[in-house]
């Protein structure tokens, strides 16, 4: 059957979702299919583009990532969506950072671990 304009997102999230190989998917397809997508719901409620935004970076975890994110909406701007971006990029941002101070600590050695499992024997 077709797919409501309403409903399509939910099938790009599950994408995203599925693995990090199905969110690198997603965020490319968004971008090679932005004309595409921005012209399906173009007239439809702004709240269908932060759903497929959001379904396109939500994991991303990188400042790298976040660079390209925030290239691609220079590029492509939807002021519209001004907040959903902003949000993702900082959500992005923090969880890089976060991610940063773990793999930093003791929570990133293998011995941390071993040691964990031998003292819970």
């Amino acid at each position: 059957g077709e797919v409501k304009i309403q409903d399509f997102f939910y099938i790009m999230g599950s994408v995203s979702a599925s693995s990090r190989e199905g969110l690198d998917m997603m965020w490319s397809l968004f971008q090679s299919e932005f004309d595409t997508i921005h012209g399906m719901v173009k007239t439809a409620s702004p709240s269908i583009m932060d759903a497929v935004i959001n379904s396109s970076i939500s994991g991303l975890n990188s400042e790298e990532k976040a660079k390209e994110v925030e290239e691609f909406f220079a590029k492509h701007p939807l002021p519209q969506c001004a907040r959903t971006i902003s949000q993702g990029l900082e959500e992005m941002r923090t969880n890089a950072k976060f991610l940063a101070r773990a793999l930093s600590t003791d929570l990133a050695k293998e011995e941390f671990w071993k040691s964990l499992m031998a003292s819970m024997k």
